[in-house]
C-alpha cells in the first residue's frame, strides 16, 4: 500500500456538488488517495470550519452546527476514514489536508473550531498558515501529552461493548450521552478490521506532534473551552495552552468531559458565537 501523503497531491478533485436543501450542501472531493466529505450549512461572508476529534463518529458538532449556521457559514469537515489506511494518519498528514481543503473551497480568513484531536490539528494549522486563519477556538484540545495517562481506553485491543462503554464513561461527565444506540452505532463502525487499526494507529501517532513549541507561534484570538471534569486530557492542560497562546482566553465549565461542544453545548455555542463577533 502506497504510504498515505499529501505531499505529492497537486489539489484535491471535486468530484460531486449536491443541494441538500436551500442552505445545506455536500461536496465530495477525491485524490487518488482518498475520499472526503464536506457538509456546508449556512450562508455568509464569514467562514467557521469544524473539525472533529478521534472519534469523530460520534457527530460532534450535531448540536452546534445549525446555531453556528444562523450568522455563518459553516464547513463540517469529514477526516478521512481510518479504513483507507491501516497504518494510521499522522498530524503533520491531516494539516496539510485541511490545509489543501481550505485553499480548494477557496475560503479566506476562516474561524477553525477543533475538538481533541481537531483541536490539535487546528492549532498546527493556525501557526503554520496565520494568514489564513483569523481565529481559533479550541474545545478540549490534545496535543499537551504529559497527563494523557486517563487516554488508555483508546488504547483497547479489540472492539467489543465492554470496551467502547469504558470509552463512552471516559468521554462524558454525563454518562446517560453515550446511550446504548451510539454504542451500537460505534460497534458496527469498528468492526470494520482495517478501520480499527487504522484508528489505533492513528491515536498511537498523535503523540508524535506535541504542541508545546507550536502555541507560542499562534498570533490569532484563540478561545480555549474545557471541561472540568475531563478524563482524557485533565483540566490542568488548560492552563498550559492558555500559558502559551499569548491572545487567548480559557473558559472552564464544571459537570462537563472531554466534548464541551456536546455536554454544555448551549453555553458553548453561545460563547462562540460572541468570540466570533468580536472584532480583532
Amino acid at each position: 500500500m502506497t504510504n498515505f501523503s499529501f505531499s505529492n497531491v497537486e489539489m484535491l478533485t471535486e468530484i460531486a456538488f449536491s443541494w441538500n436543501d436551500k442552505l445545506n450542501c455536500v461536496i465530495h472531493f477525491s485524490s487518488k488517495m482518498m475520499e472526503a466529505n464536506v457538509k456546508i450549512y449556512g450562508e455568509s461572508t464569514t467562514h467557521v470550519m469544524l473539525i472533529h476529534g478521534l472519534a469523530g463518529l460520534m457527530n460532534s458538532w450535531e448540536k452546534n452546527r445549525d446555531v453556528l449556521a444562523s450568522q455563518h457559514t459553516v464547513y463540517e469537515v469529514e477526516l478521512p476514514d481510518y479504513a483507507d489506511s491501516d497504518r494510521g494518519y499522522n498530524i503533520e498528514q491531516y494539516v496539510d489536508y485541511i490545509e489543501k481543503l481550505i485553499a480548494r473551497l477557496k475560503l479566506e480568513a476562516v474561524i477553525l473550531i477543533g475538538n481533541s484531536m481537531g483541536g490539535q490539528i487546528a492549532s498546527f494549522l493556525a501557526a503554520k498558515r496565520p494568514e489564513i486563519v483569523k481565529k481559533l477556538i479550541l474545545s478540549g484540545p490534545s496535543g499537551i501529552f504529559c497527563d494523557m495517562q486517563n487516554a488508555s481506553p483508546f488504547f483497547i485491543q479489540h472492539p467489543d461493548a465492554e470496551s467502547i462503554q469504558g470509552i463512552g464513561e471516559s468521554l462524558f461527565y454525563d454518562t446517560s450521552l453515550f446511550t446504548k444506540q451510539l454504542i451500537e452505532e460505534v460497534l458496527a463502525y469498528y468492526s470494520n478490521h482495517k478501520r480499527f487499526i487504522g484508528f489505533l494507529r492513528t491515536a498511537k501517532k498523535m503523540k508524535a506532534s506535541p504542541l508545546e513549541e507550536v502555541l507560542p507561534r499562534i498570533v490569532q484570538p484563540t478561545l480555549i473551552v474545557w471541561g472540568k471534569n475531563d478524563q482524557i486530557i485533565p483540566v490542568k492542560s488548560a492552563d498550559v495552552f492558555h500559558a502559551l497562546i499569548e491572545n487567548s482566553r480559557l473558559m472552564i465549565l464544571d459537570k462537563c468531559g472531554h466534548a464541551p461542544q456536546i455536554e454544555k453545548a448551549e453555553t458553548f455555542n453561545r460563547a462562540v458565537l460572541d468570540f466570533c463577533k468580536e472584532t480583532t
